[in-house]
């Protein structure tokens, strides 16, 4: 029924609000390590959750979020999400901890980006977790460009 939804572009737009009000994007995190097999960050993914057990495939709604505009405040949600969620367990986490979050060109027109960034380094301001952005060139493909930006506050 969502897919279905997000082929009909009159009710693109409307689907995505409407699951951005009921807060049914959510962070997942994929584990990131080291050459020793030992955890260093995790990349943060984007799930739509529609009910308990449902989730949604990123390939059925990135490309609507970019087309409608929509990826920059549901990206804003999911960055401050991890940061709430990451701030009591930070003691928990290995130095030099850091999520690595993928961003779209659009973003880059945005300062809420910025203040974001801010948001998530103040929360886990104790362990000093980094946040990592990087560009991906169309939602739809694996591929992304070589951009890295590190944001840190010393």
């Amino acid at each position: 029924m969502i897919v279905r939804a997000l082929k009909q572009p009159y009710s693109v737009q409307r689907t995505l609000k409407k699951a951005h009000l009921n807060q049914e994007f959510i962070p997942y995190l994929q584990s990131i390590v080291d050459s020793q097999g030992k955890l260093c960050g995790a990349e943060a993914l984007m799930r739509w959750q529609t009910t308990p057990t449902q989730l949604v495939s990123p390939i059925a709604f990135i490309p609507a979020m970019e087309e409608t505009g929509l990826i920059v405040p549901i990206t804003s949600s999911i960055i401050r999400q991890l940061a709430d969620t990451l701030e009591p367990q930070q003691l928990l986490l290995p130095d030099n901890f850091y999520i690595s979050v993928n961003i779209s060109k659009s973003h880059f027109k945005n300062l809420s980006l910025l203040e974001d960034c801010r948001y998530f380094i103040d929360k886990l301001s104790i362990k000093k977790v980094k946040i990592c952005l990087e560009e991906s060139r169309n939602a739809s493909s694996s591929s992304k460009q070589n951009l890295v930006i590190t944001y840190c506050k010393s």
